[in-house]
């Protein structure tokens, strides 16, 4: 029995995956746009140039199931404060909110436009 158990424990281990999660802000606005955000560990200001797609923040949601993933989490859960600015104007949009995000493999992606200022 003894023999058997770190092979089991190995067997058990393999069957989970630690997946990055990606977020992606394009600025499609005619000037540079400030995006400051908050995860639950760190905090930053990325300065994003007219017509420049740049990658904000990458998190880890710990241990999850192998099959079928990445997968989808509330923006929420990684973003504890997200606000975008042009300006010295702030957006519209709640980019807390789901809708705001597109999602694809661990990848999250919105794109910022001047009719939200």
């Amino acid at each position: 029995m003894s023999k058997l158990l770190p092979l089991l424990l190995i067997v058990f281990a393999s069957c989970d995956c630690t997946y990055d999660y990606t977020y992606v802000v394009q600025n499609d606005t005619s000037d540079s746009i400030k995006v400051y955000w908050e995860h639950i560990n760190f905090k930053h200001t990325n300065t994003i140039a007219s017509g420049v797609k740049e990658q904000i923040i990458i998190t880890n949601h710990g241990m999850e199931d192998c099959d079928e993933g990445p997968f989808y989490q509330d923006v929420n859960q990684d973003l504890k404060t997200i606000h975008v600015s042009k300006n010295g104007d702030t957006s519209k949009l709640d980019y807390r909110q789901n809708a705001q995000w597109n999602f694809l493999e661990g990848k999250f992606e919105t794109t910022v436009t001047e009719t939200e200022f």
